[in-house]
């Protein structure tokens, strides 16, 4: 890991701080972290570093105290909170595992899912089988070094290690974790009263198809070692009843991002019932071959308000050209109340134009604009 995400890492979780959203687009997943150059996460709850975290903790429950995918939602408009809701799977069509040693410890299942063109949102649940006896712990970093607050349980604070409030409750830590096998995936996890450990996963909806068919690998490792390790699998079925438009945008001059090697291509925006994946397309034309090693690759893009403003967006990543490392592909999920209001207008030979901006997600530094406009 280099030395300026180290710093970042200490800046952004100290105990009394959420994470910086800069934080939140660039630790690496850690399924990817070898490969930093042809896939980079930009998410903080990969923990490539075993430290979890998560953005805001969790405050909204619904009446029965059960955690909802629907919080996601809760600063989105209204027409996107009813959707959300119209498209809430809480009868999720799924199999079970068939590994009984597995099943002796813990067992997984699907509680609700929602599916949109853009994301697909999927709640885990996982119950310890003899819950008076194990504390269900998130199968990464070392409960003797990880506090009590990152089970993100509500009215649980503290510095207390998860290991010694184990102990304190007269059990032991369980470590356990489900991984579903799709190329992207975040993860968050957070602690309901009675023991039960939700993972709500968010995978890229890459197929575009109505019927989405997932595989859950789910894992339970009694001592916390690799070694230990059991594991099992079971099979999930979603609707996606959702609709999605794209749009194109093209630079208006050169697309050259001032002070850097950067070029801008193209913008993809496609826009779904619940969000907006903005996609930036650009490459390197400059002579470094070790471009990637430098401050240039760690440049993201962003769109700006009408005021000029950076609009941040939420969890992204970006994929580099495994045949020509100098063609990136930057994506990121933005709120649909946070995109201009006529970004997508075209009336008659007027169409509409969008500013992006480069920004060290490290350094914070902010490089050139680039103005886009709408394609046929």
């Amino acid at each position: 890991m280099n030395k300026k995400l180290d710093n970042l890492l200490y800046d952004a979780l100290k105990p009394a701080n959420d994470p910086a959203p800069e934080l939140n687009r660039r630790i690496l997943d850690r399924k990817v972290s070898k490969m930093r150059k042809f896939n980079v996460r930009k998410t903080a709850v990969a923990a490539a570093i075993g430290i979890l975290v998560a953005a805001g903790g969790v405050s909204v429950y619904a009446a029965t105290q059960h955690h909802s995918l629907l919080s996601i939602f809760k600063g989105e408009d209204s027409e996107v909170q009813q959707k959300a809701g119209q498209f809430l799977d809480t009868k999720v069509a799924q199999e079970t595992g068939s590994n009984k040693k597995q099943s002796q410890w813990a067992t997984f299942k699907v509680r609700e899912a929602i599916a949109d063109k853009n994301v697909v949102r999927v709640q885990v649940e996982v119950k310890a089988v003899e819950p008076d006896k194990y504390l269900l712990v998130p199968y990464i970093g070392v409960p003797e070094e990880m506090s009590v607050e990152n089970l993100h349980m509500e009215g649980l604070t503290g510095e207390q290690t998860l290991a010694d409030y184990a102990k304190s409750l007269g059990k032991k830590c369980l470590p356990v974790e489900p991984r579903v096998a799709v190329p992207i995936e975040t993860c968050r996890h957070h602690m309901e009263k009675d023991g039960t450990l939700l993972f709500d996963i968010e995978l890229d909806n890459n197929s575009k198809s109505e019927n989405l068919e997932y595989v859950c690998e789910t894992i339970v490792s009694p001592d916390g070692k690799e070694d230990t390790e059991i594991k099992d699998q079971f099979s999930f079925t979603l609707t996606d009843k959702t609709e999605m438009e794209t749009f194109r945008y093209l630079p208006v001059s050169d697309g050259k991002v001032a002070g850097t090697n950067l070029v801008v291509d193209e913008v993809v925006i496609e826009k779904s019932d619940l969000e907006a994946m903005f996609t930036v397309t650009y490459h390197y034309a400059g002579n470094n071959p070790k471009w990637t090693e430098t401050s240039e690759f760690d440049i993201d893009f962003y769109l700006v308000d009408s005021a000029g403003k950076i609009i941040e967006s939420g969890d992204g990543y970006m994929n580099v050209n495994p045949d020509d490392d100098t063609i990136c592909v930057s994506k990121c999920q933005y709120s649909l109340k946070k995109l201009p209001d006529d970004i997508f207008e075209r009336e008659g030979d007027k169409q509409s134009t969008i500013i992006i901006q480069g920004k060290d997600v490290m350094e914070k530094e902010l490089s050139g604009k680039v103005e886009l406009k709408l394609a046929e």
